[in-house]
């Protein structure tokens, strides 16, 4: 695990790095986190801790290449209806994925009550990669259609 965050750390200093010696005008550089930088549930610990280390690392770059006008922020996605989410869920093979999809978003997403699509993140990174939000830097926009509201 310790080898995966140091490959993160190289990763991102290197993408921005990179972006610095290429473009004088500077950039963005957006890192996929996890609702679980904030909140987790029991048994989360190792990945919240590593997601909780994206935004460190995050935080500590936007710092060191702010100079650049490199801004350097994080995605942090909830529930998104992926291959990975789907892989993980505790389903009953007979039932319906739809009914599932919705029953689920019913328990846990009190305020928008479904499940996010690949879509949803997409917006929200152009947005975040736009000059409207030249501003932000070092920090993580949660995408998680209300969950931690409710954790």
């Amino acid at each position: 695990m310790l080898n995966g965050l140091a490959a993160a750390g190289t990763g991102v200093a290197g993408v921005a790095g990179g972006w610095a010696a290429a473009d004088a005008r500077g950039g963005g550089v957006i890192i996929t986190g996890s609702l679980h930088e904030v909140a987790t549930r029991p048994g989360g610990s190792a990945y919240a801790a590593t997601k909780r280390a994206v935004l460190a690392l995050a935080q500590a770059a936007s710092m060191d290449y702010a100079a650049q006008g490199i801004r350097i922020n994080v995605l942090a996605p909830g529930a998104v209806d992926t291959r990975l989410w789907r892989a993980v869920q505790p389903t009953d093979p007979q039932r319906d994925w739809a009914a599932y999809k919705r029953d689920w978003a019913q328990r846990n997403l009190p305020a928008i009550k479904r499940i996010g699509e690949p879509e949803d993140l997409a917006q929200a990174a152009l947005a975040l990669a736009s000059d409207d939000l030249a501003y932000m830097t070092g920090t993580s926009v949660l995408v998680d259609g209300g969950l931690t509201t409710s954790l």
